[in-house]
């Protein structure tokens, strides 16, 4: 039986450099289903803007960016954006999302925080968006394979919007 070109690779033995490359060498066309999880997490925000589900944070958000209270800065537009999704999501909206690492509201945090940092500063080449994702999931992955005992009992209590305020 003949390897794929990803099964010659022993990912866990890599350092950050080694997957960079390794990654940086697989063809676009093979990364961007990855876009979706953007505009999937995206169109829950906006729905969650909307509809103002659950605790209603990210509206609440967009009401103090709106009122001047908070600059319309990349970091409160990610934590509206964020927050909305995850406001969606928990607040019961019918709205398919993109999770990641086994949780959804960690790939609405991961998909909107890298995507809408890409969309502010508007970022072209040579670094494409999809290939910023297969790398941050795959550290992803590295960690919570490394430290899924401790990992395990967090999953899905730790409020998301916390990551993306430590910037």
């Amino acid at each position: 039986m003949e390897l794929s070109w990803i099964d010659q690779y022993d990912f866990s033995r890599l350092d950050l450099g080694q997957l960079s490359q390794v990654i940086s060498e697989i063809p676009e066309k093979h990364l961007n289903f990855l876009l979706e999880g953007f505009e999937l997490n995206q169109k829950a925000a906006e729905m969650g803007l909307v509809y103002r589900p659950g605790l209603g944070a990210g509206a609440h958000l967009s009401q103090m960016i709106n009122q001047k209270l908070l600059d319309h800065s990349c970091i409160h537009k990610i934590k509206m954006m964020v927050s909305a999704a995850v406001d969606a999501r928990m607040g019961g909206l019918k709205n398919p999302i993109l999770g990641c690492a086994g949780s959804g509201n960690h790939g609405i945090l991961f998909f909107l925080t890298i995507g809408l940092y890409f969309q502010h500063f508007a970022i072209q080449r040579p670094v494409s968006l999809s290939h910023v994702y297969a790398f941050g999931l795959m550290i992803l992955a590295a960690i919570k394979h490394s430290f899924v005992p401790f990992y395990a009992s967090t999953v899905g209590r730790l409020r998301p919007g916390f990551y993306a305020e430590q910037g």
